[in-house]
């Protein structure tokens, strides 16, 4: 009886994982849209540090009249981004 209540278990613990695993689908790609490698920026972004447990907050333009704003992901929040028209962003 105890033997099957092991067998039990470990099979509910297996299925239960099995669902866990990410396996590439080469079919569908990554998931992600084509990048232009050639027009990409890898600047620094300008960083606001913030105190412990508050997101810090990064800066970059867009060199298309814009500013972004992105906030760091803390506590499993999703990080939020905010674009404004700025005219020193120039192309």
């Amino acid at each position: 009886m105890r033997k099957y209540l092991l067998v039990a278990v470990a099979l509910m613990l297996i299925l239960a994982f099995a669902g866990c695993t990410r396996v590439a689908h080469p079919e569908r790609g990554t998931g992600d849209a084509p990048v232009d490698m050639s027009k990409r920026d890898s600047s620094a972004p300008y960083i606001y540090e913030f105190p412990n447990l508050f997101g810090n907050i990064a800066s970059k333009c867009d060199h298309f009249g814009h500013r972004l704003y992105v906030t760091t992901n803390r506590d499993n929040f999703p990080s939020n981004v905010v674009v404004i028209t700025d005219p020193t962003c120039k192309g």
